[in-house]
């Protein structure tokens, strides 16, 4: 598992529009090696800033200050 930081992408299927994408935990946490089945279990730190992070995505949802479509400017 890895953290993923802020950045922007082009939509793909409208290249004049961006997508913020935020900070987030990204990875699989459960997976088969040489016949064995095994989970990684993030840390708590790690878990409580996710918890954190989804809960301020939500506030700014709520309060209209979320970025996550924008157009991109003109040049």
């Amino acid at each position: 598992m890895t953290w993923v930081v802020d950045h922007w992408r082009q939509d793909r299927k409208d290249p004049d529009l961006e997508t913020h994408v935020r900070k987030h935990l990204r990875g699989a946490t459960e997976f088969t090696w040489h016949d064995m089945n095994c989970e990684l279990t993030p840390a708590q730190f790690d878990l409580d800033q996710r918890d954190r992070l989804i809960a301020e995505r939500e506030a700014m949802r709520l309060a209209g200050t979320d970025k996550r479509r924008r157009e991109k400017a003109a040049p």
